[in-house]
């Protein structure tokens, strides 16, 4: 009897050793394939992420963007409005020397004029004299 239970416990231990190997063999194909799914879930999931993180960036960058160009187009606006205020006094200023020269040419008209006008009138008053000279003679 105890070489019939050696073999019965052997045939055991082949039959317990079997099934162990078959159960270690599929829980190791389980766990791969949870593992798997995890890693399969886990880059969905990464790929989400980035993609919500990436369309709040290009928000955020499209607004900046936004607040940029509209500041360069007040600053374009503000230059150009310069430009324009600088070619006004230039023009101002040409018509300011303009007037200013004319001026000048008139004040030396009238200056001429009165030197001559002083010296006509000084000559009348020597003519005067003469004639008082003359009549009183």
């Amino acid at each position: 009897m105890s070489q019939i239970t050696r073999e019965m416990l052997l045939k055991l231990r082949r039959c317990v050793s079997a099934f162990a190997s078959a159960q270690r063999l599929r829980y190791e194909e389980q766990l791969r394939a949870r593992t798997a799914q995890i890693e399969v879930a886990a880059t969905k999931e990464l790929h989400r992420k980035a993609e919500e993180i990436r369309l709040i960036y290009q928000s955020k960058y499209e607004a900046k963007e936004l607040a940029l160009r509209r500041h360069y187009q007040r600053l374009l606006r503000l230059a150009n409005k310069i430009t324009r205020q600088k070619a006004e006094l230039q023009r101002a200023r040409r018509d300011l020397e303009q007037k200013l020269g004319a001026t000048d040419s008139l004040y030396r008209e009238v200056h001429d004029i009165r030197r001559m006008l002083a010296q006509r009138i000084g000559n009348l008053e020597g003519l005067d004299s003469d004639d008082e000279n003359q009549s009183a003679s």
